[in-house]
Order: structure tokens, then sequence, then C-alpha cells
């Protein structure tokens, strides 16, 4: 399964990615920045807390790499669905239920690393700006972290998980337009449906029963999708 991840790496050249996932985060900062201005411009006396703007980066940070994430479902997956390329893999003497697992194995990790990197530079970004121009009202704190780490895990783990979402419908339509606006639709929808800076158990537990619907959503496509595949003809 490793060596296999491996080779999926390196065929689709997915490291050439990294240097996208961080003009993506290059463009979270330049958004939030806009924001802080803003705020600092118009209402210097009501800026936002940093409990506010770490749920800020998360939403961003969730919503970026979701949609880029089903970029690259698109590609590894749906796309050799389409073109029927992925019959010529089937050729080999590698299992196929395997092949399948790892290619959603490297979206599902690639979504929750980039949320976990992308939150970390752009609070680190955010503290170092807000010591030299004062743009979040009060101090910062490693108490915030530590209050919020189990949101970050949180949105970390749902983002991989929600980035099979586009998958189901992907594989239905064997379109990779549909998979990237899916995952647009979801991404629009995430903000209403958890809210603006909810508590930390409230959040916690609609962002626990949205995954348990993705995941039975995806479970189902993908056990269907593993147990047809081998009925596959590649003659």
């Amino acid at each position: 399964m490793l060596q296999l991840i491996k080779l999926e790496i390196r065929k689709y050249k997915l490291k050439k990615y990294i240097k996208g996932v961080f003009i993506a985060i290059l463009f979270i900062m330049a958004f939030l920045t806009m924001s802080y201005i803003d705020n600092k411009v118009h209402s210097p006396n009501d800026l936002d807390t940093y409990q506010s703007v770490i749920w800020m980066i998360n939403v961003l940070s969730f919503d970026v790499f979701l949609i880029f994430s089903s970029t690259i479902m698109g590609k590894i997956i749906i796309g050799e669905y389409k073109d029927k390329t992925i019959l010529v893999m089937f050729c080999y003497p590698i299992d196929r239920k395997k092949i399948m697992l790892s290619k959603l194995f490297i979206v599902g990790v690639f979504g929750m690393s980039c949320v976990l990197i992308s939150n970390t530079l752009c609070i680190l970004y955010t503290v170092i700006l807000d010591s030299i121009v004062d743009v979040v009202a009060g101090s910062f704190s490693f108490s915030y972290i530590s209050s919020a780490s189990l949101i970050f895990l949180a949105f970390a783990v749902m983002t991989g998980i929600m980035s099979l979402l586009p998958f189901t419908v992907g594989m239905k339509k064997k379109s990779v337009p549909s998979t990237v606006v899916t995952a647009v639709v979801i991404a629009a929808l995430a903000q209403p449906i958890i809210g603006s800076e909810p508590q930390l158990i409230d959040t916690l537990i609609k962002l626990i029963i949205i995954t348990l619907i993705t995941l039975t959503l995806s479970a189902y496509t993908i056990i269907k999708k593993i147990n047809t595949i081998d009925d596959v003809d590649v003659a």
C-alpha cells in the first residue's frame, strides 16, 4: 500500500502542487490582511479577537483546501475513469482495491496536511502582524492555541473526510467539473451550517454530525465502486 502511494505521487508529480499550496496560503493571508485593515480603518475600537480570528482562519483554510483537494481528486481518480486510463493500471498484477484506496488516501491526507500547515502559518503571520500594527484586540496567548487545538484537529480531519464527498458526485457523473463544483458548494454551505465563532462543544457536535453524514455517503460510493472494480473489463 505504501509503495502504491509513493508510485501515485511520483506518477502524477504531486510534489509540484506544494507550490500551489503555498500560493493558496498567501491568498488566505492577503484576505486576512484586507480584513484587518478594513477593521482598523472603519472600526478601530471594535477589532476582531484572537478567538474570532482563529475561527476565521480555520474556515478559510477548510474552504480553500477542500476545493484544492477536489482538483487532485478529479485528476487522479475521476479523470482516469472518464478517459479510461484507469484500465491500464488494472492490467497490472496489483490488487485493484488497493489502487483505489491508495488514491483516496492521498487526497484525504493531502487535505488534512494542508489545513494544519495553513492554520499554523496564518496564525503565526497574524501574531507577527499584530505585534507591529495592532490589528487584533488584546494580546496573543498560547492559551488560545491550546483551547482551539480540538477545533484545529476537527477541521483538519473534516477536510480530509469531506474531500471524499466530491468523489461520490464525480464518480456518478464521471465528470471532473462536477467534482470541483461539488467542493465549491460544500465550502459555501459550511459557514452557514457551522455558524460564526460558536462555542467549542457546539462546534464539535456540528462537525461530527457533518463528518458522519459525509462518511456514510462516501463509504457507500467507495464500497460500491470497490466491490465492482474487479468486474471492470480491461480487454
